[in-house]
């Protein structure tokens, strides 16, 4: 493991901001092939197409030996921690300095970028993926998070969780879902003080109250959790879930199976396919965990990681 933890004086943290000490992925092509797939990691493909969209994506070889950790010139003033690549500040694929004001996070993004071998991976750097998305989509162009609030408040008014198999379908499911989901609505509905109800049929009515208490949720929320939050509810296909995951209601592991159950009950009567679902599986999986992790990271600045 080359990742090293140094600290400048701030006189040489000011003097970083100057693009000779910079490097924005090595050479313009890297540049714009890591650009495009860093974002392509945003896709919402599944499984085998995800996999193959990202096999199939241009890639970079790794240009750096060492992955350093420095103090820097935070945006706004202040002290950040900066990700240097042979002693060059990383920049994001919009040449946006990558400035954290979590030590702990710019040490996981690190340890990200330390982790490539020959060829660079940006689907395999998923703390990366959310980093750039915030300083690029949130920070910079501050045009992107209404949309991502839209989205979410969209996956609310249709959400998995309160849509439950009618009487007459497969019993096993809906003892499933019951295990599942009932918690989850009724931990959603004591903390957003709303009144959610499940249904068995197509319609899911949600009352004014309840969408201002989700709209004003949202609009609380850090550009940081707004990024893990929006990750974890088309990951999930499941605002409630996402939120319960953010809040610290359900871990990671519980997420990802609240989010399969009908992908379970199906493999349970007719078997796992390799190459499908064991791939969809460790997607979610890698998605789900990373977004929370990202989220407590961001969050916690003396978090400590070995």
């Amino acid at each position: 493991m080359n990742t090293k933890i140094e600290t400048e004086t701030n006189d040489n943290a000011h003097s970083n901001a100057n693009t000779n000490n910079q490097t924005d992925w090595g050479s313009p092509a890297q540049t714009s092939a890591l650009s495009r797939t860093h974002y392509a990691g945003r896709t919402q493909n599944a499984g085998r197409g995800l996999v193959r969209t990202l096999w199939n994506a241009p890639r970079a070889k790794r240009f750096y030996k060492e992955v350093t950790i420095k103090e820097v010139a935070a945006a706004g003033g202040g002290v950040g921690y900066g990700v240097h690549l042979d002693g060059r500040l990383l920049r994001t694929p919009a040449k946006n300095e990558l400035s954290l004001k979590s030590r702990s996070l710019a040490l996981a993004v690190a340890k990200e970028w330390d982790s490539q071998t020959k060829f660079i991976l940006p689907y395999m750097m998923p703390l990366m993926t959310l980093t750039t998305t915030v300083k690029d989509q949130l920070q910079t162009a501050q045009t992107i998070r209404p949309q991502l609030e839209e989205g979410m408040l969209q996956y609310f008014q249709s959400d998995t969780v309160c849509f439950r198999s009618p009487d007459s379908e497969d019993f096993r499911l809906k003892r499933a879902e019951a295990k599942h989901w009932d918690p989850i609505l009724s931990w959603f509905n004591s903390r957003f003080g709303t009144n959610v109800q499940p249904t068995d049929g197509l319609g899911l009515p949600r009352s004014d109250d309840d969408i201002d208490a989700v709209e004003n949720y949202l609009d609380e929320q850090s550009d940081e959790a707004i990024a893990a939050l929006d990750s974890l509810t088309i990951s999930c296909k499941s605002f409630m879930l996402a939120s319960a995951v953010l809040e610290g209601a359900l871990s990671a592991e519980e997420a990802c199976l609240a989010a399969r159950v009908s992908e379970d009950a199906q493999i349970e009567d007719w078997g796992l396919a390799e190459g499908s679902h064991d791939i969809d599986i460790e997607e979610l999986r890698m998605r789900v965990a990373s977004a929370s992790v990202y989220h407590k990271l961001s969050k916690d600045h003396s978090l400590l990681l070995l």
